[in-house]
């Protein structure tokens, strides 16, 4: 990844951070859709600069914070995504900087931003597989033998996006963690991969 774009948030008290971050990522989302690949993937990372979380002995605390990183291997790949006309209606909420090289001599690593999943209880599980397929709850139970790729933490830092499919809100778990090595690949519409990286500056 060579090249980046830098989104800010800005909060004038007409609509708090997560309002913004909810219609803000929307919004990315879309324009990364309009833009993807014939598998539908993208060629497009993101990262979060400000992305804290931190585990405590009695309460977690998570943040995506008030930036947004969009990365890509080539400037092009950014420019097709004509951010300016997709947050048009933001623009009182959210800086938009230029196209810029990404600074080499100030990485010091390498971030996976992947997707994770809360870990609902395993009753709710059961009523939603027994639903979608036609099964007794009871069926529904001994079925979930995935239950523990969930993760059990609520305060994992997230997003609350408008699916535009079902047109139902859902949260948009996010995990941000520093790796070794610097991994090519692709990403999903969300600009998140288990396994491709973006710089860390």
């Amino acid at each position: 990844m060579k090249y980046y774009i830098e989104l800010t948030l800005i909060t004038n008290g007409e609509l708090d951070l997560y309002a913004i971050w909810s219609k803000l990522y929307t919004q990315i989302h879309l324009a990364l859709v309009s833009c993807k690949e014939t598998d539908n993937t993208s060629v497009v990372g993101v990262s979060f600069p400000d992305y804290r979380y931190e585990e405590k002995k009695e309460v977690n605390f998570g943040g995506l914070g008030s930036k947004l990183r969009l990365f890509a291997t080539n400037s092009a790949d950014l420019e097709r995504l004509q951010l300016a006309q997709w947050l048009s209606r933001l623009s009182d909420y959210v800086h938009i900087s230029s196209i810029k090289p990404v600074p080499t001599e100030k990485v010091s690593g390498h971030l996976i931003v992947s997707r994770v999943r809360t870990k609902p209880s395993k009753e709710n599980l059961a009523r939603r597989y027994s639903r979608r397929h036609g099964v007794s709850e009871t069926e529904s139970l001994q079925r979930l033998s995935d239950y523990e790729q969930y993760v059990d933490d609520k305060y994992t830092p997230y997003v609350r996006i408008n699916s535009l499919s079902g047109q139902k809100a859902f949260s948009l778990f996010i995990k941000q963690q520093g790796v070794a090595t610097a991994q090519e690949g692709a990403y999903t519409c969300y600009g998140l991969s288990v396994d491709s990286t973006v710089p860390n500056f």
